[in-house]
């Protein structure tokens, strides 16, 4: 949609600049599109606005939001979202609607700091969305600017929100410990209620259950990787998700100079009748047509570790054995990114098979001797002490660094060079929870309490750089390579092609 724009594509801009000499700032300008007021009920998706009780609906035929903006009060607040396929409404009680902390000042909806500036809808493609702008005064911080940001879709029992924050003068404002949704939110009693995570669905995201009344909600969190983090009603009533708090390991810290902005991951809320199983098809169908890349099928690769100086007959002989057993891809694995490959003829070959060719790559792994961590030392993952952090015989490169171009070049040739109809990204791209963090000072980003946030961004903004060059290529990652914790991660879906539910 015109109006959701983010880092992702800012740091696309940013390989793509690099690639051609020229510099881009890593974070948002402040200028946006200007959107025109609408207001009035369209079929089946409504966003309305009742100007005596400051009252926002928003909804379909399935699910309605109502939030109260009290201009007062300076406090917003979600006062209502009800199931309509029971007709409950399960706000339990006025909650903080959100919360961040800024230059290490909690705020959120019922902080009384929230003054009201304007509201606006857009939408595209039958989808609307409901931007409600807010101004923040503290002498701590000086002026925040705060955009909420809610969607509704049609025929489908889901509403999305997120959070803009834009730091539109004065000194730098840090934004740490970021919960997009802070609700008290409860299907009916806490008596009834079970929590399940990774248990009853395939989509593996946690599910909020009454066994008595047989509804509930999905949760789905979209902040990248280790970064996401939920609390489901360890304080009685009320839950929360969004991002690492300021207390845990590989939480994030980002900072924002004048005139630049953080758009948050989103959070979206799916509510469901009866067993939650019998929803997965409606949701796994929200996903696939509004965050997912792609929903690709199944596909035979055949995977096989080749030695650079493999003989040819007795590689041709395995590819053989591959298109015999019906594979559809061969891929073969390595540390290709460290030069030295002689694969042309393999992969004319296996083209000959009926087969697509491919490579398995560790992206972010490169040896202590390679070419890479010779001509551009800089760009490893540092520790706090300065030195360089090693993992698996190897250093560690920092996809928040330049290093992203080299890799988005490299792996742009190898695809060129060739004809690689499938890549597969493997090994780890972030440093372990003792290590915590990449404390270089020369690199995209500049602290290490950013650091995490900048190297997944810069991992989504290579694959978007490759998929702008070759549309057809098939991008896969290991789950466990990207640190998903084993859940349905759906920023990861949103740039590669890797087959989900996984």
């Amino acid at each position: 949609m015109e109006y959701m724009y983010n880092y992702t594509f800012r740091l696309i801009l940013l390989i793509l600049a690099i690639l051609t000499l020229t510099s881009c700032g890593g974070r948002a300008g402040k200028d946006a599109p200007a959107l025109k007021l609408q207001i009035e009920p369209t079929p089946g998706v409504y966003i309305q606005y009742d100007s005596q009780s400051s009252i926002f609906r928003i909804g379909n035929e399935l699910v309605e939001r109502r939030i109260s903006v009290n201009r007062e009060t300076h406090l917003v607040s979600t006062v209502a979202f009800i199931n309509k396929l029971s007709g409950r409404n399960y706000i339990r009680s006025l909650s903080e609607e959100f919360s961040f902390r800024a230059n290490g000042m909690g705020l959120s909806g019922v902080t009384g700091n929230l003054e009201y500036m304007d509201h606006e809808t857009f939408g595209a493609g039958g989808v609307k969305g409901l931007v409600i702008r807010f101004q923040i005064k503290q002498d701590e911080i000086g002026i925040l600017r705060l955009r909420l940001v809610y969607e509704i879709y049609p025929h489908t029992p889901v509403i999305r929100k997120w959070m803009e924050m834009e730091n539109p003068a004065g000194s730098s404002i840090t934004i740490d410990s970021v919960k997009v949704e802070s609700l008290n939110l409860m299907p009916g009693s806490e008596y009834d209620l079970e929590i399940y995570n990774n248990q009853r669905s395939s989509i593996h995201s946690p599910i909020v259950f009454d066994t008595r009344l047989t509804e509930g909600f999905f949760v789905g969190n979209e902040a990248p990787g280790i970064l996401k983090h939920s609390d489901l009603y360890s304080n009685r009533s009320s839950m929360f998700v969004g991002m690492k708090q300021y207390f845990h390991n590989h939480a994030v810290g980002i900072s924002l100079s004048p005139d630049e902005e953080f758009i948050s991951p989103a959070v979206f809320i799916f509510m469901f009748k009866g067993d939650p199983a019998q929803s997965e098809e409606v949701l796994s169908e929200f996903v696939a047509e509004y965050l997912a890349r792609s929903r690709i099928g199944e596909h035979f690769i055949w995977y096989e570790n080749v030695a650079v100086d493999l003989a040819e007959p007795e590689a041709h002989e395995k590819m053989q054995l591959a298109a015999k057993s019906g594979a559809e891809i061969f891929c073969v694995n390595g540390r290709w990114l460290d030069g030295n490959y002689h694969l042309e003829s393999l992969s004319q070959y296996a083209l000959s098979l009926g087969m697509k060719f491919g490579l398995s790559i560790k992206l972010a792994v490169s040896d202590p001797d390679s070419q890479v961590i010779t001509e551009y030392p800089q760009w490893a993952v540092k520790l706090e002490d300065g030195s360089d952090y090693t993992i698996d015989n190897g250093k560690m490169m920092c996809l928040g660094s330049e290093y992203a171009v080299y890799a988005a070049q490299e792996i742009d040739r190898l695809v060129r060079d060739l004809d690689l109809g499938y890549i597969r990204l493997t090994g780890p791209i972030i440093p372990d929870e003792e290590s915590g963090e990449c404390f270089a000072q020369d690199h995209v980003h500049r602290s290490s309490a950013e650091s995490l946030w900048y190297i997944y961004e810069g991992f989504f903004a290579l694959c978007e750089y490759l998929h702008s060059q070759h549309p057809d290529l098939i991008i896969d990652v290991l789950p466990g390579s990207y640190n998903p914790e084993w859940t349905t991660d759906y920023a990861l879906l949103k740039h590669v092609d890797v087959k989900w539910p996984f």
